[in-house]
């Protein structure tokens, strides 16, 4: 038994190491004995964690009883541990159940963790119903909080149970055999709303429920000028998809500028580099530019080859551009296109007021072939060029 244990304790660490915490998702397909009634969304979040799924006729059977086995396997997995319940199949310590069972690894699991005993004479019953009574005491132990119990069994686990509200909203009828509906909403209430001995739910610390599992800024992307501030925010999600409450610690790359503890931007100095909202363990960022004046131009042509044939264009676009070839989002100033060779088209227009940084021109082809090239200028920038080949259709 004691290497059995061992084995057990080796697989626990592997599974958590090499696994992680399991991704939760919902059940696409619920039981449809269940959509409508009071166990749909216990059966619903269950399902979606492997704790507990209905049968392949897609039913659930609410009213039909939980045998040991099938408690052991359902405890096994609340813990996180179904991994670990399947690679533990094999021998057990009870004449019962056989190394060849389906439960055989589960209840391994559930008997090296104390959360299902034996019923004496190296027996498990795994055939046998569990009770109401026995399946409080199960949760009782899944949670850790057994010596909260006062009083003999079933006493003492029936009083505790109803303390906390595991029973509410079942038939609970301690002695009497526990119903899969009534399972499924005591062990959604332990798993998800009492807290485990440390004070957190196991919904939380196993599966990642109101924890927080990724974060996201937003704005995801910035552009912004020297001395213009921004204010990013940062949201968790738990594995849900639930936002989740977070106080993320900000930081930002570069000499861009600084961030303050709630997310304001200040821009110091022109460049690109990423704002970071840190929390829990969990970084997130945020692409941000941040330009300086306007020192250059650039330029674009739609179409750099066209034919000549006197109604063929092509829209330029000229860019204001800061020293690091950014662009200069609130520049504004006159940009002047102009064609150099004018047999060979022209353009609509030969001075354009620049918004947002940029300004744009239609250059139309003539009936004459040829290279033309057409440059853009302006005050106190840097000109560029573009090359058009016209050629005969």
């Amino acid at each position: 038994m004691k290497a059995r244990r061992s084995l057990l304790a080796a697989l626990v660490v592997m599974s958590l190491v090499l696994l992680g915490v399991p991704r939760v998702g919902l059940a696409a397909d619920l039981p449809s004995d269940v959509v409508g009634t009071k166990y749909e969304e216990a059966v619903r979040l269950l399902s979606g964690i492997g704790v507990m799924k209905g049968y392949n006729d897609l039913t659930f059977r609410p009213e039909a009883p939980v045998k040991r086995s099938e408690m052991a396997k359902i405890l096994v997995y609340s813990l996180g541990l179904g991994g670990v319940g399947e690679a533990s199949m094999g021998k057990t310590g009870y004449k019962d159940v056989s190394e060849d069972s389906w439960a055989s690894g589960y209840v391994n699991v559930a008997d090296t963790k104390g959360l299902i005993k034996g019923v004496g004479n190296d027996l498990f019953a795994p055939d046998r119903s569990v009770s109401y009574a026995e399946a409080a005491t199960m949760l009782i132990r899944l949670l850790g909080r057994e010596s909260e119990v006062a009083g003999s069994f079933p006493t003492g686990q029936i009083a505790l149970a109803v303390r906390w509200g595991l029973t509410q909203d079942t038939a609970f009828m301690g002695d009497q055999p526990a119903r899969r509906g009534d399972i499924a909403l005591m062990v959604y209430k332990a798993l998800y709303e009492i807290p485990d001995r440390t004070g957190k739910t196991l919904a939380s610390t196993v599966f990642g429920f109101g924890r927080a599992a990724r974060i996201e800024v937003t704005p995801a992307t910035g552009s912004i000028a020297v001395g213009q501030t921004v204010q990013f925010q940062a949201v968790a999600y738990d594995a849900g998809g639930k936002a989740v409450a977070i106080t993320p610690s900000w930081s930002v790359g570069g000499s861009l500028g600084i961030v303050d503890k709630t997310g304001v931007f200040i821009a110091t100095g022109p460049g690109t580099g990423k704002i970071t909202a840190s929390a829990e363990g969990l970084t997130a960022t945020a692409d941000l530019t941040v330009y300086g004046t306007p020192v250059k131009l650039s330029v674009t042509a739609s179409q750099t080859t066209m034919p000549s044939n006197n109604s063929s264009t092509s829209v330029l676009t000229a860019t204001m551009l800061d020293a690091n070839g950014n662009k200069v989002a609130n520049g504004r100033g006159k940009i002047t296109f102009t064609v150099i060779d004018a047999s060979l088209g022209h353009m609509d227009a030969s001075v354009i007021d620049a918004v947002d940084g940029v300004a744009t021109a239609t250059f139309t082809s003539t009936t004459i072939p040829g290279i033309e090239q057409i440059y853009v200028s302006g005050s106190n920038v840097q000109g560029a060029s573009v090359t058009i080949s016209t050629t005969s259709p």
